[in-house]
């Protein structure tokens, strides 16, 4: 396999930044020799401006053929290369089997290529793998299975594709340095299908403040790249049909449309995971209806009568929800429709998915780590004799239709209560992707993300509706704490691994197989 992997090595501090970033690279590059002598060529080509100095190492220099734009004209001078240079280097379809590009402060891990190598080998679809932003005062990228400092970063700069799928690609006249550059191919590299996007790999990292493009400074360099992406936009729909706007919904904004009206989000996600907080962040949106365990209320009667006799046997009863949405779509002013709540997966969402065939449905994997979820549902006595909720709200593992079956004579107090109805909860999430994940569009987000502006972008994008429009709450990530005054008693963070470790060794839990699942996020 040949491998090109261009790098946008523009501006005065490209030199320094492909010094210390891309070290990682030429080892990476050495190292996937190395491991596949005759099997694994990478080729590293940096573009850059051919009137500053070529940065020198061993990779090929190619300088940009337009003039960079910022010149004139604009409030701050900024001398920003064109991305139809930056991808260039790869119009030849015969010259290279794999593509990727990425910027001059992205560095790679030193198993890159040969991730890349499997990855393509396992699934050769055009695929954006996401960074991890570290401190200053990072040491390169994490490693799996290694305590993570670094934070990720959603944003799109990392590109992978085969060779045939570069001639797809369509720059329009987007810019690098400002927002929005990289929508650009996210649209057109995708076919039939959108580009998949990968989270949390630690295949590539990024060091130090991650946002100064953002500066309202250069809001006139933004504004010239929503141009472009506008005037982009009409272009792709014009060639690839109507259809194309499905594939890729982040593209609905520039063409000046509402978000699709038949578009419904639902969320997946244990109780005390920030589902409120996920519809208050929606509801920020005019777009969007957005609500919040939304009635009839799934809870009590219907989720015992699943835990007692099953999915299949209640379906009928269970109908009643995707009538009551049938209702609120038809009273509702037009857009988006989401109603978020834990008791999605356990009780409606076989109905819903069922009922509403003709739909868009997208399903936030709202993530917030378990250990969090399981000290929250102690502290407030979820699980105790004592709780007048827990019944009604969270699924038991002593009942007969838990996935982590549980004897009552096995139980020794709430936490195991506690983690049974945790990891009875992963393993209906893994169910429910094996059913369903092929038909619905599936949006990882961590709880603790919901008040991010990036992330933000990015959940507007899945949904179709202008990310102008979304945000806002500073509060929003710190929601899912707001019974803080309801608790009946306080547990260490210690105390909470060292019950699961307990109640691990006891029950049989495989952590592997939990981590399959998703226990540590679907990032991973």
């Amino acid at each position: 396999m040949h491998i090109r992997h261009v790098i946008a090595g523009v501006g005065p501090s490209a030199p320094q930044l492909l010094q210390d970033a891309h070290r990682g690279a030429l080892t990476a590059a050495a190292r996937a020799a190395s491991a596949a002598p005759g099997e694994l060529r990478v080729e590293i080509i940096v573009v850059g401006l051919p009137d500053e100095p070529a940065p020198v190492g061993p990779w090929t220099f190619r300088p940009t053929r337009r003039p960079p734009l910022g010149e004139h004209g604009f409030s701050t001078r900024r001398r920003l290369p064109f991305l139809s240079d930056v991808i260039a280097p790869l119009d030849d379809p015969d010259a290279f089997d794999v593509g990727i590009v990425t910027n001059a402060d992205i560095e790679v891990a030193e198993e890159f290529y040969e991730h890349v190598r499997k990855l393509w080998s396992d699934d050769p679809t055009p695929t954006s793998i996401t960074r991890m932003t570290e401190d200053d005062e990072g040491h390169g990228p994490p490693r799996r299975g290694e305590p993570r400092t670094a934070r990720e970063h959603p944003g799109h700069d990392c590109f992978v594709a085969g060779s045939s799928h570069w001639q797809r690609a369509r720059p329009g006249d987007v810019v690098l340095g400002v927002p929005g550059v990289m929508k650009a191919l996210l649209w057109s590299l995708s076919d039939h299908r959108p580009v998949t996007v990968l989270h949390g790999t630690g295949w590539t990292a990024h060091r130090g403040d991650d946002r100064p493009w953002a500066s309202r400074s250069v809001a006139d360099y933004a504004e010239h790249n929503r141009a472009a992406l506008t005037a982009l936009a009409a272009e792709l729909v014009a060639e690839r049909g109507e259809k194309f706007t499905a594939t890729v919904p982040t593209m609905r904004p520039y063409l000046g449309r509402q978000p699709d009206g038949r578009t419904m989000v639902f969320s997946l996600n244990p109780g005390r995971s920030g589902s409120e907080s996920l519809a208050r962040v929606l509801a920020t949106s005019s777009q969007v209806v957005a609500g919040h365990e939304r009635e009839p209320i799934m809870m009590g009667p219907w989720l015992r009568m699943v835990g007692f006799e099953g999915l299949a046997a209640t379906r009928l009863r269970r109908r009643v929800k995707a009538r009551a949405i049938e209702v609120e779509l038809e009273l509702f002013r037009p857009g988006v429709y989401a109603d978020t709540s834990h008791l999605f997966l356990y009780t409606f969402a076989d109905v819903v998915l069922d009922h509403f065939v003709d739909r868009e449905i997208v399903v936030v994997r709202l993530h917030r780590d378990p250990m969090d979820v399981a000290r929250s549902l102690v502290e407030l006595g979820h699980f105790s004799r004592t709780s007048t909720l827990g019944l009604d709200w969270h699924f038991w593992p002593t009942w007969p239709m838990s996935l982590m079956p549980m004897p009552i004579d096995r139980v020794t107090g709430e936490w195991d209560l506690v983690f049974g109805s945790l990891v009875d909860f992963y393993r209906r999430q893994a169910a429910f992707l094996d059913r369903w994940g092929g038909q619905v569009r599936l949006v990882p987000l961590r709880a603790s993300d919901l008040a991010d502006p990036a992330w933000q972008d990015g959940l507007a994008g899945a949904l179709g509706i202008d990310p102008a429009s979304i945000g806002g709450d500073d509060q929003s990530s710190t929601r899912w704490n707001r019974k803080a005054t309801e608790r009946v008693r306080s547990v260490t963070a210690e105390r909470v691994h060292d019950e699961f470790a307990a109640f691990c060794d006891r029950f049989g839990v495989d952590r592997e197989e939990l981590d399959r699942f998703g226990w540590n996020g679907p990032f991973t």
